[in-house]
């Protein structure tokens, strides 16, 4: 009996024991599947944009549970993933210590991903850059991946940086079909626009052009892109719809573009009618502007208004020595003379266009000479262009002045310098001669008087 009883003690014993335990595991594993299904609410509460709730759920947990190791370092990196959508405050110190603590968890990454998005969005794109330079990409989910090398892209075009840009855009859309793959294809665009490889641009801006979200600016910048390259036609057939599809400012620069290409293509009162819708609109002109009102104008016998608009742009520089040519053929056509004197000589003395310099000088001397009388300036154009094809013509004016004074001597001179002598030219060397002769007759230098004599019998 003592045995027996000895026996049932322990079988219950160890009975009690097995239903204790069985219980403390039933009790850890409904703890394990609480834990579990609580930190999926965390996730959840965070990927609707939850994030004050996720945090207070993140603090919960990690009070109630004793976690340690990488379930504790995904939580406490959930905790920052909301700091940094929040903006809340010390965020710079809080990813450094969270580094410091956990330098190998695979969520760092992450943090810092989601920290360079928070500059990225304050548009602080050089501090964004730095970030995501310390960051290894491949630890990022695949939507968090594209969407660091989009933004690597963008603010590296932000900063100037335009060939890692111009590679990272490149390299999006070398993925195929992404919803970065759109914004990739206007920027790279955008790019190859502003380091004026405009044909490159046209090819990307191409395939936008039906695209609802850039439509619009695409259609813009490959009018922009055509017309960089002087297709003045494209500009003129395409350029009346992009007109009325935008507005503000690029609407103005549509204008403006039309105007130069109606011109280009000798439509001066389209040029003229787009350039009032530009002019008009209350847009700040700048000196280019000025400059093909000037010349639409002047095209157009509109004398006057191209006189004013020339004056807006005299300069030292290309455009100012361009201005200043055209503002003296303005005040020649309106009977200013002594204008034009002022305007060519101004456009004579820049250096910019070799052939403006040089016609200018001959019309302001030309006009010198039929003002003033002036032959000085023709002598000063005749030593700096001395293979001049103008230098018969210049030559006769000059031969004209001296006759003009009875000085036959510097008359005949002159005139035998011309090449090319017209029957009106042949007639003022017979007179200057025979007037010379006569001159040396009277002083009794008959031989002298005898050659001059022979030349005005030719």
């Amino acid at each position: 009996m003592k045995i027996q009883g000895s026996a049932i003690n322990k079988i219950c014993f160890f009975s009690l024991v097995l239903l204790l335990l069985s219980g403390w595991v039933s009790a850890a594993a409904q703890g394990g599947r609480e834990l579990k299904k609580r930190c999926q609410r965390v996730v959840e509460l965070f990927e609707n944009d939850m994030f004050v709730c996720a945090q207070r759920e993140i603090d919960d947990i990690l009070s109630l549970y004793d976690i340690d190791g990488l379930k504790r370092s995904e939580l406490e990196a959930y905790r920052l993933f909301c700091a940094i959508r929040l903006g809340q405050p010390g965020l710079d110190g809080l990813i450094v210590a969270f580094e410091d603590k956990y330098p190998y968890a695979p969520e760092l990454s992450r943090v810092k991903f989601f920290h360079s998005c928070h500059y990225f969005t304050k548009e602080d794109y050089t501090k964004s850059l730095s970030i995501m330079d310390s960051i290894e990409n491949k630890y990022l989910p695949k939507d968090e991946r594209l969407e660091y090398m989009f933004n690597r892209a963008y603010c590296c075009m932000r900063i100037g940086k335009n060939e890692e840009a111009k590679a990272g855009f490149s390299k999006i859309i070398s993925l195929g079909t992404t919803p970065y793959k759109p914004s990739s294809q206007y920027y790279l665009g955008y790019l190859y626009y502003l380091s004026k490889k405009f044909d490159d641009a046209i090819s990307i801006f191409g395939k936008l052009t039906k695209d609802h979200r850039y439509s619009s600016l695409s259609k813009y910048y490959l009018l922009e892109s055509y017309f960089m390259i002087t297709d003045y036609d494209y500009v003129v057939e395409n350029g009346k719809g992009v007109y009325d599809e935008l507005q503000g400012d690029y609407r103005l620069k549509v204008a403006r573009m039309l105007s130069e290409a109606y011109f280009a293509l000798n439509k001066s009162k389209e040029a003229k009618e787009y350039f009032e819708l530009y002019s008009e609109s209350g847009a700040n002109l700048s000196r280019k502007d000025n400059y093909l009102s000037g010349v639409v104008s002047y095209s157009l016998h509109s004398y006057l208004a191209a006189i004013d608009a020339f004056n807006k742009v005299t300069g030292a520089d290309s455009l100012g020595q361009n201005a200043c040519y055209h503002l003296g053929n303005c005040y020649l056509r309106v009977k200013n003379k002594h204008s034009a004197i002022d305007a060519f000589k101004a456009a004579s003395e820049m250096d910019f266009d070799k052939v403006i310099k040089e016609d200018s000088f001959f019309l302001y001397a030309k006009l010198a000479f039929d003002v003033n009388s002036d032959i000085s300036v023709f002598n000063k154009y005749l030593e700096r262009y001395p293979s001049s094809q103008k230098s018969d013509e210049i030559n006769n004016y000059i031969a004209t002045e001296y006759l003009r004074k009875k000085n036959y001597k510097s008359a005949i001179l002159a005139l035998n310098k011309i090449k090319f002598l017209t029957p009106s030219m042949a007639l003022n060397l017979q007179k200057a001669a025979f007037f010379r002769a006569m001159q040396l007759l009277d002083r009794g230098a008959y031989r002298s008087a005898v050659t001059d004599f022979k030349i005005s019998i030719r």
